[in-house]
């Protein structure tokens, strides 16, 4: 049954990605514990999951292996190998109309579409035991799991965004390993009946390039050809693998070469204390570089997508020819096009027709919900999902199941309705012959009617138990923008500690981060990287480890509350460099995104999450649920420079926004105000919510002077305003209907 169960997954899998695939040599292969599968071509679709207007030029996996010891399942590792994946990928607009081809790629959309609508899953399919011996063997199997995938390079080659100049990207990946290690994470075989399982997954220089402009030696499909050599195309990517280039044209790293490890430990035992399973991902040194030639291409590339997903559905009627005295087959295109969106939908005959497929399909799907393993059903619903858009699928396949649940309901009421009649005939003919039956027969009724044991323990969870817990750590991350081989802006990141933590017995979970420090430098006039934002204790003189630390809890432990909010935040240096600024401007404005643009795009973002906010705060209010909120918010302080850089000399204007401390106060639901003075009542009925701004301060001095001590300070002779307090306190009724006192 593992055998069947391991065959069907694999073909499935396998073959929504492979052309071709040998099934016979594959069940064969899993049957004897051994497979191998070489020179496998991939599908065109087999990039559909990225729901982009590409497809696979040409794509191939050089082995697969697979070897799982039947016999010695609890002895013997399980290992999967991967080797020479090489995919070149292209725009689906690059090549004559295949009616064929269009055909497979829709229907590949369509089938990513329902697959996130119905969320459904390649190992919860099959036979109706498939499942649990699927548990099983997942169980079993991924104890001694090994998996090895080396040498990944896909890439994307474009000619059509920009016919004067060609661009290519590309992901490179050395290798991906999965292994179970012991404690010390050595690669070992895990001891049957073990508390814990160690698993140790690797991923070794993953890299992603960008090359903005390829000559006409720089693109592989030219290698692709019928005049070329089979394998010349996949040589050459192999070599761009190994040596970060294809003829002589090095690769535009927008992700330069990284290494990543995750630790994972499963925990099987009872033990409360420990989380079921734990998971480490740590990456050591992330170095992003992003030029403007590369900037340009992306915006390009993303205008570009949304002009074929438009131009997409009227391939057929698009003369082919350039617009330049071809003017009437052109109009010819927009008039069919018009017609194919406007007009022919909304004939009788395409209503009618319409109407018959989407019968079709609600019929044939109510067969597949019955009988989901019958492959004749499956292909006859792939047949009329290409007549149907996604819309009319989704609602055919919700007004089927509507109309089986309405018959297997009408089902059940005709098997209670004669389960009611053989008891009466039970109890006449008990009630004839003077039979007597113990507890009245309810026992009996019961087990008759519902087929559950009335014994069936119920176990309480603790809600403080922590089952899963997830790890996030990020030594050093940058980020540069480059602007004619020169460094305009870098950013970095110091030590990001993130992790998630559930609790489903409570329906709890807590997510917290922790940053080291934030650094954003610009470019000066000489060139020099001089700081724009500094979050750094070690530079800002702070005593806290981190400049900002944030906790959201839900259902949290340590209060009474619905949600449980937490953040620290150090103060951070801004301090404006007029040239600095102007190169990052110049960096990002294009033709079709100028600074105005940009601006009215950070309005809307800015009026978006302020509605967002305010919505979650109505909701929070109207639901009666509690938010305990301990923030202590170290506002930002800006330097303004008089001559646009504090180099320069001059004057310069510190604006301090202080120092924003919130704290709530909530008070028990079940407050007792049976004699309680006025005084008692105020303090009891009320959820407060305490705010305290201090520190918010305007100072003048020159740039030599000592402003940074003065900022400290409470009045010096720096201070256009000195240093300003205000608290304000919300409250908020725990009994809304009690009308004694205000809401």
């Amino acid at each position: 049954m593992f055998e069947g169960v391991v065959a069907t997954i694999l073909n499935r899998y396998l073959g929504k990605y492979i052309q071709d695939l040998d099934t016979e040599n594959l069940n064969v292969g899993i049957f004897s514990g051994d497979v191998q599968l070489t020179e496998l071509r991939l599908k065109p679709e087999a990039l559909y999951e990225l729901d982009v207007p590409i497809e696979v030029k040409v794509g191939t996996i050089g082995r697969i292996c697979l070897s799982i010891p039947w016999t010695g399942l609890y002895t013997q590792s399980v290992t999967v190998s991967v080797e020479d994946v090489y995919v070149i990928a292209g725009p689906v607009v690059d090549r004559p109309y295949d009616p064929e081809k269009e055909k497979r790629l829709i229907r590949a959309a369509k089938k990513k579409k329902l697959e996130d609508l119905e969320g459904e899953s390649l190992l919860s399919t099959g036979p109706g035991d498939a499942k649990t011996f699927l548990e099983n063997l997942v169980t079993t199997v991924i104890n001694n799991l090994q998996i090895y995938i080396r040498n990944i390079h896909i890439r994307y080659e474009d000619t059509v965004t920009n016919p004067d100049c060609s661009f290519a990207c590309g992901m490179c990946i050395q290798s991906i390993s999965v292994e179970t290690t012991n404690n010390k994470w050595k690669p070992s075989i895990t001891p049957q009946g073990a508390s814990s399982l160690y698993q140790l997954v690797r991923m070794e220089s993953f890299s992603v390039y960008w090359n903005p402009s390829c000559g006409a030696s720089g693109l592989v499909t030219d290698l692709i050809g019928p005049g070329s050599a089979p394998y010349c195309w996949r040589n050459e990517m192999r070599r761009g693998l190994e040596t970060f280039s294809i003829n002589k044209d090095d690769f535009d790293f927008i992700v330069k070469p990284i290494t990543a490890k995750m630790k994972i430990i499963v925990n099987k035992s009872n033990e409360a204390r420990v989380p079921k399973l734990l998971a480490d991902f740590v990456l050591q040194d992330a170095a992003t570089q992003l030029s403007r030639q590369q900037f340009l291409s992306i915006i390009g590339l993303t205008e570009s997508f949304q002009r074929m997903s438009i131009n997409r559905n009227f391939r057929q009627f698009h003369p082919g020819v350039s617009v330049s005295n071809n003017t009437r087959k052109w109009w010819k295109y927009a008039y069919d096009s018009v017609l194919e969106q406007r007009v022919r939908p909304y004939t009788w005959q395409h209503i009618k027709s319409h109407r018959e497929h989407y019968r079709k399909y609600k019929n044939t799907y109510k067969k597949t919900l019955l009988s989901p393993n019958d492959t004749e059903l499956r292909l006859d619903l792939q047949l009329l999902e290409d007549q149907l858009a996604i819309i009319d699928i989704v609602v055919a396949r919700e007004h089927a199941k509507i109309e089986v649940c309405y018959s297997c309901h009408l089902q059940k009421r005709r098997n209670c309705v004669k389960q009611l009649a053989m008891w009466k005939e039970l109890q006449d003919h008990i009630s004839q012959n003077n039979i007597q039956v113990k507890d009245g027969g309810h026992n009996l009724l019961y087990y008759t009617t519902n087929k559950i044991d009335p014994y069936c323990p119920v176990y309480n969870c603790m809600p403080c138990l922590v089952e899963h817990k997830f790890n996030f750590t990020l030594a050093n991350c940058s980020l540069s923008l480059v602007n004619h081989r020169r460094e305009v802006l870098v950013v970095t990141l110091t030590q990001f500690l993130a992790s998630l933590e559930t609790r489903p017995s409570a329906q709890a979970f807590k997510v917290s981060a922790r940053a080291e420090s934030f650094v954003v430098e610009g470019a000066s006039v000489e060139n020099d990287l001089i700081p724009m934002v500094t979050a750094d204790n070690i530079l800002s003189g702070n005593t806290s480890s981190n400049f900002l630390a944030v906790d959201f809890e839900k259902h949290p432990l340590n209060c009474e509350a619905d949600f449980g909010l937490g953040v620290s935040l150090e103060p951070v240096e801004i301090v404006y460099h007029e040239h600095a600024v102007s190169e990052i401007i110049n960096f990002f404005q294009t033709r079709s995104v100028t600074l105005q643009d940009a601006m009215d795009f950070s309005k809307q973002g800015i009026s978006k999450a302020s509605e967002v906010g305010r919505a979650l705060v109505e909701y929070a209010i109207a639901r009666r649920k509690t938010i305990d909120i301990n923030m202590d918010l170290k506002g930002p302080y800006f330097v303004v420079p008089e001559l646009g850089s504090v180099q320069k000399g001059g004057s310069i204007v510190v604006v301090d926004f202080g120092r924003v401390v919130i704290k709530s106060d909530l008070q028990s639901e079940n407050v007792g105000l049976e004699d309680a003075t006025q005084m008692e009542l105020e303090e009891r009925l009320y959820d407060r919510l305490h705010i305290d701004f201090s520190d918010l301060q305007l100072l003048f001095c020159d740039s030599g002077e000592e402003w940074r001590d003065a900022r400290k300070l409470q009045d010096t002779d720096y201070h256009l305003v000195p240093k300003i307090r205000c608290q304000v306190v919300f409250s908020n009724s725990v009994k809304p209907e009690y009308r004694l006192l205000p809401r």
